[in-house]
């Protein structure tokens, strides 16, 4: 099973937080703890941070995932489902989200939104390799709200 881990926009200082880099740090029960490693603790921290979830993949780089970041996907676009013959790339920019029971990456166009699956991704930095998608991280919704698709 995966472990869970979260990161949060500090909203006063305007940081993204890892651990306890803003020194939230208390104790609750005897028990060490950061607000980033305490998100079930219901007071003040709620209106202060905005919590994201790790979803358990990491781009091109090594680098993890979360959601409310922006990122770049490449795809193969195959001829037919054989998946043989290569007809070209599909490249977007979109957020990531939680839609209708799993992560997608919600992409921003002319009619609205379109949501495209994270559920089998294969994501590696072979560009040869057409069962590759390719994501990359460019951002995330709290450093560049005008990147934002979900409001």
């Amino acid at each position: 099973m995966q472990e869970i881990e979260v990161r949060a926009w500090n909203k006063e200082n305007k940081i993204m937080v890892y651990d306890n880099e803003d020194n939230s740090a208390t104790y609750w029960d005897g028990v060490f703890s950061s607000v980033v490693g305490f998100i079930n603790f219901r007071l003040w921290y709620e209106s202060v941070y905005e919590f994201m979830l790790y979803i358990g993949i990491k781009d091109i780089h090594k680098k993890k995932v979360f959601q409310g970041d922006i990122v770049k996907v490449k795809r193969f676009i195959f001829k037919d489902c054989r998946r043989e013959e290569v007809e070209g790339m599909e490249e977007y920019i979109g957020e990531v989200v939680w839609h209708q029971f799993g992560w997608h990456i919600a992409e921003k166009i002319k009619d609205g939104i379109r949501y495209h699956s994270l559920w089998l991704w294969n994501i590696k930095d072979d560009e040869t390799d057409p069962d590759t998608h390719f994501m990359e991280i460019l951002s995330n919704i709290w450093e560049n709200p005008e990147m934002k698709v979900i409001e």
